[in-house]
């Protein structure tokens, strides 16, 4: 890792990820050098570094293939090993600090995974890996949290808050053989469940998963407890290996290796990749008409529902909103009539929308929670396609008394011949 930090630093392509051999990226042709180097990492190249003469001959079978962390790529300094430190990112061959007042759990999982350095251990903050000395990027990203890289996710400037190098990010990865995430679900609290063991991350299938499993998943990714197991059809196909484990957790551990865990080697028969959504999992709903495609916009987020401001809100934003809620498009001309206001948080603020992002949070916006609103200024909207159907009084938008609108009223629905085959269809219809 010395020697290809070296090649990295000197091609300005940040820090090495990882070093493979075998000729993973093909064989090249001509001579096949066989010195041994002896870098220390930062000798500006490799001609700068200490080597040695190697007698054995070596052929293009065994040629050194490597992966940089890129341009606009981030390094972690100053800590114990590569996977821990103060987080810099680089910009046009310079390397800059982030600011800790932006720098998220979702933004961290990413650094982790964009370094191949498992899952996030902790994001200490303070500098606590000491002040940087040079540039202090206003760059504040948008990551859901399950993006392979830094690069992936969007990003704005900061807005109201002054920092210095006193706020610089720190963050310590796991850097563990065993690591978790949720992938490809709407953020990091979300998605299929994967583990990272042995330097690849696998799929898990488990034929006796249930809701207990799922609650260390969530405590152990600081996502709250779990409210849904879901198998891998909610979820695009992937290529990634296959993990086959037998979890058997009281509910209470915090971590999933800690519960009575086997690893199979062969996939049992009738089993399912598993997925899991944590309460911590952001949301969004329409709140406060009878339809579930019209009313006061509202986010879940950091455990409470809580409104956006109408400031900068136009119909770009409202179709991305329509559009994740599988509601049509945004109307110009509202008619819902009122919806109350709300006592709650006012989450977002100054939302800015390309028209192409997959969930709202993905659009720039002001920070979480700094705004200059009042509940007055809450956004209400109206989508195309109206829902006849609501679930009510759950803890979250998923769970709830089953409620159907007919003839402009809403009523309750008898449960006495409704099976797993009814609720399956209204779980889809409710998306």
């Amino acid at each position: 890792m010395n020697n290809a930090n070296v090649v990295c630093n000197h091609l300005q392509c940040g820090v090495a990820v990882s070093v493979m051999g075998g000729a993973y990226f093909g064989e090249g042709t001509g001579s096949v050098w066989s010195n041994v180097l002896e870098c220390k990492g930062n000798e500006s190249s490799l001609c700068d570094c200490p080597y040695s003469s190697r007698n054995d001959r070596c052929n293009h079978k065994k040629d050194v293939s490597l992966k940089c962390s890129g341009k606009n790529g981030p390094r972690l300094v100053n800590g114990k090993s590569r996977c821990s430190g103060r987080v810099e990112v680089l910009h046009g061959g310079q390397w800059g600090t982030l600011c800790d007042e932006y720098f998220s759990l979702e933004d961290a999982a990413v650094v982790c995974e964009h370094l191949q350095c498992g899952a996030v251990n902790a994001t200490p903050r303070g500098a606590t890996f000491s002040e940087g000395k040079g540039l202090l990027w206003k760059d504040d990203y948008r990551c859901l949290g399950n993006e392979t890289r830094l690069t992936d996710c969007p990003v704005s400037a900061w807005g109201q808050v002054n920092c210095s190098h006193w706020n610089d990010a720190g963050l310590i990865c796991s850097a563990e053989k065993w690591s978790l995430r949720l992938s490809d679900g709407g953020g990091r609290c979300d998605g299929r469940l994967e583990v990272y063991d042995n330097g690849t991350w696998h799929r898990v299938q488990d034929k006796i998963w249930n809701l207990n499993d799922a609650n260390v998943v969530c405590r152990e990714l600081r996502c709250g407890f779990a409210t849904s197991v879901y198998t891998s059809s909610r979820y695009r196909e992937t290529a990634r290996p296959m993990l086959v484990i037998e979890g058997r957790c009281e509910g209470n551990e915090t971590h999933l290796r800690n519960c009575k865990t086997s690893l199979l080697q062969r996939s049992p028969a009738n089993v399912t990749v598993v997925g899991v959504r944590c309460s911590d999992h952001m949301q969004l709903r329409l709140f406060g008409s009878e339809d579930a495609c019209a009313g006061r916009l509202e986010v879940y987020y950091n455990g409470s529902w809580g409104t956006v401001c109408d400031d900068s809100w136009d119909l770009v934003n409202a179709n991305v909103v329509c559009r994740q809620l599988s509601c049509g498009y945004a109307l110009e001309k509202i008619k819902v009539p009122n919806c109350g206001r709300s006592t709650g948080e006012i989450w977002l603020d100054e939302v800015r929308c390309s028209g192409n992002e997959p969930y709202l949070w993905k659009c720039p916006s002001a920070l979480w929670g700094h705004h200059d609103c009042s509940h007055k200024e809450d956004v209400i909207l109206e989508c195309s396609e109206h829902k006849e159907m609501r679930l009510v009084e759950g803890k979250h938008s998923c769970e709830g008394r089953v409620e159907v609108r007919y003839q402009g009223r809403w009523g309750t629905v008898c449960s006495e011949e409704l099976d797993s085959k009814d609720a399956n269809v209204i779980c889809k219809q409710m998306n």
